[in-house]
């Protein structure tokens, strides 16, 4: 297929008047002359840019990925017509048997998703968690790091376990953290850490920030703690949810600063709400109401989002960040994060053709995955 007379972004995210061509569903090439082709698509007046790539989002359409197979494949064929072309399913605070049997179901929903944003792997947002800082997360099920259960949750998904968040100040998290790092990004969240501990946990492994700003200590001028630790550690990504209610637009622009426009990460944080209807709904068996676009628990805890990534990404720039580093934000830094740049994150050649089309004012007119027009 040919992408023709757009505004591509390229892998260096500048914008440039080019074609796109993809193949078997790899990106063949981006040229500015114009190759011969029976299947065109006109993009005159329009941005190409990289699929988004959601590393922390829970569920939507009253369901959490994960809960069974089915329902998760169709929640992968509805996340994509929001820009979502891949996404790794996360999971909150749950027993040790939910997380194995969710990890098989996702498992068999990644077989089974034809039409779907791409599953590239998971995300276990806990359970190691501080529970003075446990947010929404269920807290009958936190618990002490548990290498056997991270192990556990691999051999369900056939190694799917992509990015585990973990509080470094727990009993035994830093050899979890040493020994969860070989084989999947270690995200600091959910914790009581002070930046002493914070450089200890990025020094053990840990190269990622669970929705930075949120279930964590402030930044304080004689104690910094994870967020100072974080912004200045270059090999740290900072998660941000840009729903616009977590974080004020300001402190967004403080994250995108200190971070650089290398390290942020755009997420959802999206729960089972999202996609619904004002109202009460259960997440991991905690009530939660929606108004406004805002879940919350009852006693008012923000309860993760019901935002989409197009929302978010529109959010950004409307506070005041570039268009192609809000873009990058939300495509090839959480590609780098969880180490799948290679495949996603950005228009290249040989890449997957994950691309979004959108309008002048950043609607999305196609979101194409694989090379094909879903």
């Amino acid at each position: 297929m040919l992408l023709k007379g757009g505004k591509v972004l390229t892998d260096k995210f500048v914008f440039q008047n080019a074609n796109l061509e993809t193949e078997n569903g790899k990106i063949k090439q981006i040229t500015t002359t114009e190759p011969a082709s029976d299947n065109i698509l006109d993009c005159s007046g329009c941005y190409v840019v990289p699929g988004f790539i959601d590393v922390h989002t829970h569920g939507c359409l009253g369901k959490e990925y994960g809960e069974d197979a089915k329902t998760t494949v169709e929640m992968c064929e509805y996340i994509k017509n929001s820009g979502t072309t891949s996404f790794l399913p996360t999971f909150s605070t749950i027993s040790k048997e939910e997380i194995v049997q969710y990890s098989k179901n996702v498992l068999e929903a990644s077989k089974n998703n034809k039409n779907g944003a791409k599953i590239l792997g998971i995300h276990m947002e806990g359970p190691f968690f501080s529970m003075k800082y446990k947010g929404a997360q269920n807290p009958e099920y936190i618990r002490k790091p548990d290498i056997n259960e991270f192990n556990a949750a691999n051999e369900a998904s056939n190694n799917m376990v992509k990015l585990i968040s973990v509080a470094p100040e727990l009993e035994g998290a830093y050899e979890f953290i040493k020994e969860a790092s070989k084989r999947a990004t270690v995200a600091i969240g959910h914790t009581d850490a002070d930046y002493e501990i914070a450089k200890e946990a990025i020094n053990c492994g840990a190269t990622q920030i669970t929705h930075t700003f949120n279930a964590m200590q402030g930044i304080h001028h004689r104690n910094p703690g994870v967020i100072g630790a974080a912004f200045e550690s270059d090999n740290v990504y900072c998660e941000c949810i840009c729903d616009g209610m977590h974080i004020h637009p300001s402190i967004v622009r403080l994250l995108f600063s200190a971070a650089g426009e290398e390290r942020a990460v755009i997420i959802t944080d999206a729960i089972s709400a999202a996609g619904l209807e004002p109202g009460k709904y259960f997440s991991c068996g905690l009530e939660i109401t929606v108004e406004n676009g805002l879940a919350k628990l009852s006693d008012g805890t923000i309860a993760g989002s019901t935002a989409t990534m197009i929302g978010c990404v529109k959010n950004v720039i409307s506070f005041g960040i570039a268009p192609e580093i809000a873009f990058k934000a939300a495509s090839l830094n959480p590609a780098k994060a969880i180490k799948m740049d290679h495949r996603v994150g950005s228009l290249a050649k040989g890449k997957d053709a994950d691309i979004l089309v959108l309008d002048k004012d950043y609607n999305i007119k196609y979101v194409i995955i694989d090379g094909e027009i879903k």
